[in-house]
């Protein structure tokens, strides 16, 4: 099965005339369904899937790996003749808070949320367990937790019914499994359930014991030398042949894992196209 995905929207801009944003979309092209996998902030898509001569209007569904705003909120820029599945996890409609040094609550969720329109544009396919797109697209559902250095300290907060926050553990962080003839390929939103613990899901769901590549964010955002080495460590362990890092991965432990993992690393850029056989 041939692959081509297509990065229309992340932090890192090398082309002229592409613009980025801090967010995350590609479009997948396999198995004769063109699938955007998240949609960014909804600032750069438009344009730069016109550069690429992408028509948006002709996808077939979209998938939605979180409820953050650099994933979700692009999803009113789809502008389709024909009402399209969303494929998410329940949560996506929380009211999702990052709480800032300040103390004060930023909202972080998709600005349609409470769109009644965006509802009726798109037929929402919601599931928390894994979701068979087709035979070798795998939606993964919730990634269970299962190491010890990948747990997140930042603080994201869901706002309940009676104007509570409450800790957010992002449970609808979701990533997509393909199974390929080179083994698993797995594309990640922003990896808030970490690199390791995706790739451990991708294995059990898929039954599948090798994994080929691993395509988006990775959530590497601090300088977490303990997550940064047992990251890496797992990667070799298993022989990963590519890591695509983008969306949420910081200058500085991006330099690590190229340092580490030398050209087995491919930084992702906005236009980047990755064909896989």
């Amino acid at each position: 099965m041939d692959i081509k995905i297509t990065i229309l929207s992340n932090d890192i801009v090398t082309q002229a005339n592409f613009l980025g944003e801090h967010g995350f979309s590609a479009l997948i092209e396999a198995e004769n369904l063109k699938i955007l996998f998240d949609t960014g902030q909804g600032m750069v898509l438009q344009h730069n899937a016109v550069l690429k001569e992408i028509d948006l209007s002709a996808i077939d569904l979209t998938i939605l790996s979180h409820g953050h705003y650099d994933h979700a909120n692009g999803l009113n820029k789809i502008n389709v003749n024909r009402k399209i599945k969303v494929f998410a996890h329940p949560h996506i409609f929380e009211h999702r808070y990052k709480k800032l040094y300040s103390g004060d609550y930023k909202n972080i969720g998709p600005a349609w949320l409470d769109d009644g329109e965006i509802m009726g544009r798109f037929e929402f396919v919601l599931s928390e367990s894994p979701y068979y797109v087709s035979d070798r697209i795998i939606l993964s559902g919730e990634i269970p937790r299962v190491t010890d250095f990948e747990q997140s300290d930042e603080l994201f907060f869901i706002m309940d019914r009676d104007g509570i926050y409450r800790k957010d553990a992002i449970l609808d962080d979701q990533a997509l499994f393909i199974k390929t003839n080179n083994g698993i390929v797995i594309l990640t939103g922003c990896a808030h359930s970490g690199l390791v613990n995706t790739a451990l899901h991708a294995k059990k769901v898929t039954g599948t014991d090798k994994i080929y590549a691993i395509i988006g964010g990775t959530h590497l955002l601090k300088m977490n030398i303990n997550k940064l080495k047992n990251t890496v460590s797992y990667i070799r362990k298993i022989k990963i042949s590519r890591l695509f890092a983008g969306h949420c991965t910081a200058f500085k432990p991006l330099s690590y894992l190229e340092t580490k993992l030398g050209d087995l690393l491919q930084p992702l850029y906005v236009g980047k196209e990755i064909i896989i056989n």
